[in-house]
C-alpha cells in the first residue's frame, strides 16, 4: 500500500511540475523540480512508522549524498547540450548514466 501512496503522489507531483511548466515557463518548472520533493514524501513514509534516530540519521545521510550525483548530472546535461543539442536524448542518457554510476559509487565507498 505505501508503495502505491508514493507512486500516486509521484505521478501527482510531476504533473503539477509540467503545469507550472506550460504556464511560468521551464525554467520555473526547473525550479520546481529540483525542490526534494521525492526526498520529502520518501521522509515521511520512512518515519511513519519508524522515527528513530538511526533510521532518520540513515535517511538524511542517504539524501545528503544524493545530492552530488544529482548536482553532476544537470551540470554535465547542460553542459553537453549546449555543445550537442542535436543529440538531445543521447545527451541525456549519458547525463543520466554517469548519474548512476555516481550514485552507485557514493553507495559502495559510503556502505561499511
Amino acid at each position: 500500500m505505501e508503495i502505491l501512496i508514493k507512486s500516486i503522489l509521484g505521478g501527482a507531483v510531476i504533473g503539477l511540475i509540467l503545469l507550472i511548466g506550460q504556464a511560468l515557463g521551464s525554467r520555473a518548472a526547473g525550479v520546481i523540480g529540483g525542490i526534494p520533493i521525492a526526498s520529502a514524501i520518501g521522509y515521511v513514509m520512512l518515519t511513519l512508522n519508524d522515527k528513530t534516530p538511526k533510521t532518520v540519521s540513515g535517511y538524511m545521510q542517504g539524501s545528503l549524498w544524493a545530492m552530488i550525483p544529482s548536482v553532476l548530472f544537470y551540470l554535465f546535461l547542460w553542459y553537453i547540450s549546449t555543445k550537442m543539442p542535436h543529440l538531445h536524448w543521447i545527451n541525456f542518457a549519458a547525463a543520466y548514466a554517469l548519474c548512476i554510476a555516481i550514485a552507485a559509487g557514493i553507495v559502495w565507498f559510503t556502505s561499511n
